[in-house]
């Protein structure tokens, strides 16, 4: 009788920790999903402020080179009444450099526009790598709760040949 109530004692306890496992499973699993996102997330953000800073940091240098061309227009102006001459050619130098000046802004917003692409492009890498790790985890898992169930399974054979001795 006494060894009925120990099967029974473990096969309880059996119950219990395979319950506790798949439960411990699950946790895990959440948190390796919520980690994934996560990381994601984080890199899709940084991406995002990279490509928002660029594009700040290149309309302040468009804003900038506007203001440098007002400027130099207005004295121009300033300067053309005095001497028609010298007007015309400050008016010239002004408009040069307000065109490379422009023609800078651009290549700047341009290379910012590169550069969040390169930025997104990585992200996106980087999403795909912790994809694969979460995958390579999911795999583990997968193995880690087959051997656990061998392992029960050979625990209830010896079990079972335990009560038959």
């Amino acid at each position: 009788m006494s060894g009925v109530k120990s099967i029974e004692n473990l096969d309880k306890q059996i119950a219990m920790l395979e319950e506790r496992m798949n439960t411990m499973q699950a946790e895990y699993r959440t948190d390796i999903a919520r980690l994934a996102e996560y990381m994601a997330k984080r890199d899709v953000d940084a991406a995002n402020r990279g490509a928002e800073l660029a594009a700040a940091v290149a309309k302040r240098d468009l804003d900038a080179a506007s203001r440098a061309a007002e400027r130099d227009a207005e004295a121009a102006n300033r300067t053309a009444e005095l001497a028609a001459a010298v007007a015309k050619r400050d008016l010239e130098a002004a408009s040069r450099a307000a065109e490379r000046d422009t023609a800078a802004a651009k290549r700047d917003l341009e290379a910012a526009s590169r550069a969040a692409e390169r930025d997104a492009a990585a992200a996106k890498r980087d999403v795909e790598a912790a994809n694969r790790e979460k995958r390579m985890l999911l795999w583990m898992i997968s193995v880690i709760t087959l051997a656990t169930t061998i392992i029960l399974g050979a625990l209830g054979l010896m079990s079972g040949v335990l009560s038959s001795v």
